[in-house]
């Protein structure tokens, strides 16, 4: 089977978005190692055929749920960049949206299932990187090029400063990825968030 592209328009509840269901139910549990066409397909009780049809082949069923888990983390990410707020306030809400997300046992536990399979499929990493870090270095980027002059703050370079802000966050997550730390509780994120965004003040404010 040739590997098409997957396309979310084809989605229907009662088949793609239970084979969906079931291939991060055993990433999650099992990670690669207990991952394969014929599990998921057991587990959500189709036929091979039909992960076929709407996703190609097994890394297009991969890569088609890592686009829907990261889109489903970005949801709330427009909202917290409130241009309307000051830019630390916003840094804030955002950072601290970002950290409930990516520090959960749902985002780790698929991250770990990417990075154990980085040899084998460098393109799930890649993808991963494309629809989830970068695109959230871009938005962070975007949002400090139009806040930053009304806070009296100006940038060389948006991305530089907004790779800069997300290092803060992937620090946190590299701990979470390797077990060094369990999963924060709300307080330690709000804690976390402050640091991150004061940080960064102290780089690129007054």
């Amino acid at each position: 089977m040739t590997n098409k592209r997957f396309d979310a328009s084809k989605l229907k509840p009662h088949r793609s978005l239970r084979v969906l269901s079931a291939a991060e139910e055993l990433i999650t549990e099992t990670g690669f190692a207990g991952f394969s066409l014929d599990a998921v397909v057991e587990r959500a009780g189709c036929s091979k055929s039909t992960v076929y049809e709407y996703f190609g082949s097994k890394q297009g069923l991969v890569t088609a749920l890592i686009e829907q888990v990261i889109a489903g983390f970005q949801e709330p990410f427009d909202d917290a960049l409130d241009t309307r707020l000051p830019i630390t306030e916003g840094l804030f809400n955002y950072a601290r949206t970002v950290l409930q997300r990516v520090l959960s046992d749902r985002h780790i536990a698929l991250l770990r299932a990417i990075v154990n399979e980085q040899g084998r499929s460098p393109d799930l990493a890649k993808t991963y990187y494309r629809i989830g870090p970068q695109a959230a270095i871009k938005q962070v980027a975007e949002y400090i090029s139009v806040v930053g002059p009304e806070n009296g703050m100006s940038f060389d370079d948006p991305i530089d400063a907004a790779e800069m802000f997300y290092s803060g966050i992937f620090s946190r997550v590299y701990e979470r990825l390797f077990g060094a730390e369990t999963q924060l509780k709300d307080a330690a994120i709000d804690k976390e968030a402050s640091r991150i965004v004061r940080l960064f003040m102290q780089l690129y404010g007054d």
